[in-house]
């Protein structure tokens, strides 16, 4: 995920780092928050994560609304 002040060509130059490295973007956001979803290489991770506009990075994991509404 961006930080909310990233422009967009910034997004889109990652974006286009991580195809020319090898990784494959599989989803974009940009409603709520800013970024994508993305299988990469550990060189291309390793300079994506040192970016000053990226916030965070997450591996990709399931995810269920219905769990936390029930408590479980």
């Amino acid at each position: 995920m961006f930080k909310s002040s990233t422009p967009t060509e910034v997004i889109d130059a990652a974006a286009a780092d991580v195809v020319a490295g090898g990784g494959t973007i599989t989803h974009r956001y940009s409603a709520t928050i800013k970024g994508f979803a993305a299988t990469l290489p550990d060189a291309v991770f390793t300079t994506l994560s040192a970016s000053e506009h990226v916030d965070t990075i997450e591996a990709d994991g399931e995810v269920s609304t219905l769990a936390t509404a029930k408590g479980l």
